[in-house]
């Protein structure tokens, strides 16, 4: 008996009886994407993984408990403020027309609407500016901008792959509470102090949400949300979470364009 052998190289994926075959890395992206619980973003990169996280850490604090009655008003206000900016951050638009989306979204409670813009490469000379600006344009009150800016900033390092605790020495005076804090009522300032404390835990994003959301606001538990959701990965968010809430197929497409 003569046994015959498949060549790979032989007139680019073929094998030389002239039968089509797919080469193995292709075949493994698909097969991972035909997977039964749907994971379809196998390939990503950490970066683009991360900011998936982030983005539907967010949404998911804001929506706990999932399937509860939506508060009127809308069910996510805070991550549809979010989508709007990184839809807006994906096209080329002046800094003017960036401030548009703050301006749809008035008075949006706390940093993490600003996600987005950690998502996305800064200038050399930081982000700053740009978020002072939306910020301003949200109405924001003014002693909360510089949280505002921190957070984002936080957010940066973070998707940067920068050890947790630099991050938080590089770019904010933040002193990291011992144990889980409580709010005092600026939104913005108690969103990077919530933060800055789960970021240092060593619980994952399942273990931690419940913990963020029972003592928190959502705008508070929100922003404390899609800092761990960074720093965690899309993995360690259950699928069958986000699935079931409107914005998340929004979230995962605009993950990759930022």
């Amino acid at each position: 008996m003569t046994l015959s052998l498949v060549v790979p190289s032989v007139a680019r994926g073929q094998t030389s009886t002239g039968r089509m075959v797919m080469p193995r890395p292709a075949l493994v992206r698909r097969h991972r994407r035909r997977q039964p619980n749907g994971d379809i973003h196998a390939s990503w990169s950490p970066t683009v993984g991360r900011c998936a996280a982030g983005m539907l850490g967010v949404l998911v604090a804001e929506s706990w408990p999932i399937g509860s009655t939506p508060a009127p008003g809308g069910r996510a206000p805070i991550a549809a403020a979010m989508v709007d900016l990184a839809r807006s951050l994906t096209r080329a638009t002046t800094p003017d027309r960036l401030g548009e989306s703050a301006d749809r979204h008035h008075r949006v409670a706390g940093p993490a609407w600003l996600l987005p813009l950690a998502l996305v490469p800064g200038p050399s000379t930081g982000l700053a500016p740009d978020i002072a600006e939306l910020v301003a344009r949200g109405h924001v009150p003014t002693d909360e901008v510089d949280a505002c800016v921190a957070y984002v900033n936080l957010a940066a390092h973070i998707v940067a792959h920068q050890p947790v605790r630099a991050a938080i020495a590089d770019v904010t005076d933040l002193s990291v509470p011992a144990e889980q804090p409580l709010e005092t009522g600026c939104h913005a300032t108690d969103g990077l102090t919530l933060g800055g404390w789960a970021l240092t835990q060593p619980a994952s994003f399942a273990e931690l949400l419940g913990k963020l959301t029972a003592t928190s606001s959502p705008p508070v538990a929100a922003a404390a949300a899609g800092l761990v959701g960074l720093r965690d990965n899309l993995d360690a968010i259950p699928a069958t979470w986000y699935r079931q809430l409107d914005l998340s197929d929004t979230c995962l497409a605009l993950a990759p364009t930022l």
